[in-house]
């Protein structure tokens, strides 16, 4: 019986790394000459991003020269393998948006610093963001039937 809780409470410990991260007061945000930037959450070892078009042509975001904290984003929260991939560039159609959860392979350090490389045709801008921790810290729970991450509200 000790052996079982024992087990459990190893298993819990696990699920519960990585739970609390931090929503921003105010968005943080940074606008550009091709788009605006929005970060509306800070997880543990990753950002809740938001970009928008603002121009009537595509823009692309370059990932291979993006970076937070001087690490390479990445698209899932596995911090072996997909760190070190190499991902293609995303497209963001004309006036669209494109959300998303992006990680690094250690905890966030605060005050970070959020470089961002676009390209549209043949003009390269690079937008920066310094992120702080000064918002409120909320919960977040793992889902064990879906296998996802819920934010608390």
């Amino acid at each position: 019986m000790k052996k079982w809780l024992l087990w459990f409470l190893v298993v819990l410990c696990v699920f519960m790394v990585g739970c609390t991260n931090v929503r921003p007061h105010n968005e943080i945000m940074k606008s550009s000459s091709f788009v605006d930037v929005e970060v509306n959450e800070i997880i543990f070892n990753g950002i809740g991003i938001k970009i928008t078009n603002k121009t009537d042509d595509f823009v692309e975001i370059v990932w291979d020269s993006s970076n937070l904290n001087d690490y390479p984003l990445s698209f899932g929260n596995n911090l072996v393998t997909k760190a070190l991939e190499k991902k293609p560039n995303t497209s963001i159609e004309p006036n669209g948006i494109f959300k998303k959860e992006m990680y690094i392979p250690e905890k966030i350090k605060m005050p970070a610093k959020l470089l961002l490389k676009l390209k549209k045709k043949n003009v390269e801008e690079y937008v920066s963001i310094m992120l702080e921790d000064r918002g409120e810290k909320i919960e977040r729970k793992y889902n064990m039937w879906t296998g996802e991450w819920e934010s608390g509200k």
